[in-house]
């Protein structure tokens, strides 16, 4: 005589949908890895000496403004909620973020440009 409890069932059942989800949240993650936005910096704003990128993945750091436009060597990854702030040093020296330039985004396109307008930060 065969006896199945509930308990048998639903590991049968459990078993596959974790495995399953286990292949499909690493291909997700691995497609978040290779997923990248180039970008470029624009500054119309004279006191903006420098724009500082924060956020966990690549491209993040200080990116002294100059003349014309800035175009970083490390891309910025789809997925990944970054924050532009605007820096009235060049070398993003603490607290001088400038007041109202200061916006959090997530890249979705794969080539985007970051401008510093007076009215604050766009992403283009």
């Amino acid at each position: 005589m065969l006896r199945f409890s509930k308990f048998d069932i639903i590991r049968k059942a459990a078993l596959p949908i974790i495995a399953v989800s286990a292949v499909l949240s690493a291909g997700s993650a691995a497609a978040a890895e290779t997923a990248k936005t180039r970008f470029e910096i624009e500054s119309h704003v004279g006191k903006a000496k420098a724009l500082m990128l924060s956020g966990s993945g690549s491209g993040v750091g200080c990116y002294e403004l100059g003349h014309g436009i800035v175009t970083p060597d490390d891309p910025l990854m789809f997925g990944v909620v970054y924050t532009a702030i605007a820096m009235s040093d060049p070398h993003c020296r603490p607290g001088t973020g400038m007041a109202g330039f200061h916006l959090d985004f997530q890249p979705s396109a794969s080539d985007i440009t970051i401008v510093i307008y007076s009215s604050g930060i766009t992403i283009m």
